[in-house]
């Protein structure tokens, strides 16, 4: 036979009704369903989160990369703007010249 021990404690009101939102018949077996399933999903939903921040992280690198190539291709963009411009304004002086 299981021995049960029998305890009183205070708590606010707010945990009251945490606990009473819980599955069970009665407060005791809500509370003790509660405190189960923190026990057995808090390590999992831990490592899921060390998980995501991992993800969040490589992500974080990758746009930062990312970010620095757009940054130079908008650099290269602008230079050769500027050199087809020079070209188009050689054409135009040539065409001059020669007409």
């Amino acid at each position: 036979m299981k021995k049960s021990s029998i305890r009183s404690i205070r708590f606010s009101e707010e945990l009251e009704e945490l606990i009473n939102r819980q599955v069970g018949d009665t407060f005791t077996a809500r509370l003790e369903g509660l405190v189960t399933r923190c026990m057995w999903e808090l390590p999992e939903r831990e490592r899921q989160l060390a998980e995501l921040d991992r993800q969040i992280a490589v992500k974080r690198k990758e746009l930062m990369r990312l970010n620095e190539k757009a940054v130079t291709l908008r650099r290269t963009l602008s230079k050769v703007e500027g050199l087809v411009e020079n070209i188009q304004t050689e054409i135009i002086r040539a065409v001059k010249e020669k007409g």
